[in-house]
Formats: C-alpha cells, structure tokens, sequence
C-alpha cells in the first residue's frame, strides 16, 4: 500500500515579484519541481480561479500562464498561485501556496507644480521651487530626466513620490519644466507618461 505523499521542492514565478504592462503581452513560465511523484501525473496551478497545468517528467514541469490570462488580472492587486498534484496512487500534496507576486500594469504618471507661481503665470522671481509629484513610488528618477527650457534646477532632491528643485531662468523669456515618456519606473517596472508641462514666463 502506497500512503506516501508526495511534496515540492520549489515553485518558481519566472518574472519575480511582479507582473508589468510589458510583461503581460506574452505567456510567462511558473517552474515546478516535484517530491515522489510519478512521472506523466499532471500538476495543476490555481491563479484568479484559472487552472494552468503541466506534465510531470522527473518531478520537474513548467505551467504557461497565458498572456490572456494575466491581463484578466486587476492592476495593484497581489496574487497567490495554489498547486496541486497526486501521485499515481492517488496520495496528494498539500497544495503549494508559497508563490505570489503583484499584477501592476498602471504606468506612473507625473505632475509638475510650484509654490511660488502657478503654471503660465508671468513674475519678476529670481528662482522659483518646484515639486514632481509621481502618481507611484519610484528609485530611478534623475535631475538629467527633466526637460529644461529658458533655465536650470538645482538642489534636487527627493524619494518615493515627491521630488523638489529650484528652477532658475536664464535671461527675461518664457520658460518650461517637463518630463517625457519612459524617464523613470514604477517598482513594476512599468514607464512613466509624460508629465504636464509647467510654464512660466520670467
């Protein structure tokens, strides 16, 4: 009498902690290996109340999850895969549920404002301070992402969500501040938009 049953050596989400707007275009593996169970038993892993399965072959089989699938996810939510197997005797492990990761497929955006003038106004301030706000955390983004017209920033500085820097122009003219598409990412890894433009004429 056969009363074992079998267990798992890992489960593997190959695209790590999260799934980005990128990332979800095409299927993405989910790496299974087995303890004592029979080669040719089917492993079946459970997301969002989708089963994905794959053939054992020496312990080890590899589940597509779809591309489909993933999309049908909701953005900013955190996921947990249940896996299951039986041998061939019919002894069955306790579903694995040690593998998770979170589904953001939003793509940060930025906004651009100051507490010394409002956006197209005109004044005769030597400076003006500027805050970037992003609508997500973010470690990548750099002085050298911002698009400068008519002056320059210094004192940068800032984490997270909330950057802050002195914009100073460089002669009597129209000025801009602004930053482009795909400066700087979310921990997803998903691009940034492009920010609003801040205006202002020295």
């Amino acid at each position: 009498i056969d009363n074992t049953h079998p267990t798992w050596t890992s489960v593997t989400f190959a695209s790590g902690d999260y799934v980005n707007n990128a990332e979800d275009e095409s299927a993405i593996n989910l790496v299974i290996i087995t303890v004592g169970v029979d080669n040719s038993q089917v492993v079946t892993a459970t997301l969002n109340s989708a089963a994905y399965t794959c053939t054992l072959s020496s312990n080890t089989c590899t589940a597509s999850i779809t591309a489909a699938g993933l999309q049908a996810l909701t953005s900013g939510t955190a996921y947990t895969f249940s896996v299951a197997v039986s041998d061939a005797a019919g002894n069955a492990a306790t579903a694995d549920t040690s593998e998770s990761f979170t589904y953001d497929s939003t793509a940060p955006t930025m906004t651009i404002t100051s507490s010394t003038v409002d956006s197209g106004d005109t004044s005769n301030d030597a400076n003006i301070a500027l805050t970037f706000t992003s609508s997500e955390s973010t470690t990548d983004l750099v002085e050298g992402d911002i698009t400068l017209s008519g002056g320059s920033l210094s004192s940068f500085t800032g984490s997270g969500a909330t950057y802050t820097a002195t914009f100073t122009p460089t002669t009597d003219a129209a000025t801009s501040i602004s930053i482009t598409a795909s400066k700087y990412t979310d921990a997803a890894g998903n691009d940034n938009t492009v920010s609003n433009t801040f205006a202002w004429t020295y």
